[in-house]
């Protein structure tokens, strides 16, 4: 599995840990995701990408963890899981590109 991902230019390092109450959590300062190991694995990468979603907000100034943003970031986080498992040829299309127009 995935060890760390990198959003915005920084590095998050994903970690095994459980925390109380919820599936996976980012930790701004520390440039970590930690993920439940108790988790279905399918739940792996879903819960990463909600938590990218939460970096890209904090990064742009929302208000993390707002309570109002969390219907948001699970829509975001559960469609952009969906899209990209749901469209490998779109995925290796946009990794092959070099930025080109298709």
């Amino acid at each position: 599995m995935v060890d760390s991902v990198v959003v915005n230019s920084i590095r998050y390092d994903i970690i095994a840990s459980y925390i109380e109450g919820y599936m996976a959590m980012v930790d701004h300062q520390k440039c970590t995701i930690a993920n439940n190991p108790n988790n279905h694995p399918q739940l792996f990468y879903s819960d990463i990408l909600h938590e990218v979603v939460h970096i890209i907000l904090q990064h742009c100034g929302f208000i993390d963890h707002h309570p109002k943003h969390e219907k948001y970031v699970v829509a975001l986080g559960y469609g952009l899981y969906d899209f990209l498992k749901n469209n490998p040829a779109f995925v290796k299309e946009l990794l092959e590109s070099k930025g080109e127009e298709p």
